[in-house]
């Protein structure tokens, strides 16, 4: 076990010693409340999801694979899981802007899943992130701007060869 000045210096530099990507096990327990137990190597890891990750969730027992973002703060570690990378990313830079935790994270998540959180900030949609509860008016508009500024916006290659194609379609006529 590295000593605790060991670990705090890991953490300063960005997490890349002690960060936990991805976990594949049993899923032992399924809480209703939003929390899952993952078993890898005789390990029960206790991990945080939203609803949407909660449902697609196969029975217990069955084998799951996750990615999971660790988070570290001081005297305190969680790790929230989601069914894909997309979900991850948005979680991360949503986490990211000034204010927004883990918990207002899934929220968010919950109730804007990846596309349509990039759509909504994209074309500054401040009603849809009113729409999470917890987000006022005031927070929905500064996480656009944050968010906006951390790069969440990268437009699929499927949504910009799509949108490239409508533009050619439109042009033609």
């Amino acid at each position: 076990m590295p000593s605790r000045s060991r670990l705090y210096a890991a953490t300063r530099k960005g997490f890349e010693v002690l960060m936990i990507g991805s976990l594949r096990g049993s899923l032992v327990d399924k809480d209703p409340e939003g929390e899952v137990v993952l078993e890898v190597a005789g390990v029960g890891y206790r991990i945080s999801v939203n609803p949407g990750t909660l449902v697609v969730l196969p029975e217990i027992g069955a084998d799951v694979f996750m990615h999971v973002h660790h988070h570290i703060r001081e005297g305190d570690q969680q790790l929230y899981g989601f069914a894909t990378l997309a979900e991850r990313k948005c979680f991360e830079s949503v986490i990211g802007a000034h204010g927004v935790g883990p918990a207002l994270a899934l929220a968010v998540l919950a109730t804007l899943p990846p596309d349509e959180l990039r759509q909504a900030v994209a074309t500054n949609d401040v009603d849809a992130l009113c729409l999470v509860p917890g987000v006022g008016k005031k927070t929905a508009q500064r996480m656009v701007l944050e968010l906006k500024n951390l790069s969440l916006i990268h437009i699929s290659e499927p949504t910009r060869r799509y949108a490239i194609s409508y533009a050619v379609f439109c042009l033609k006529k």
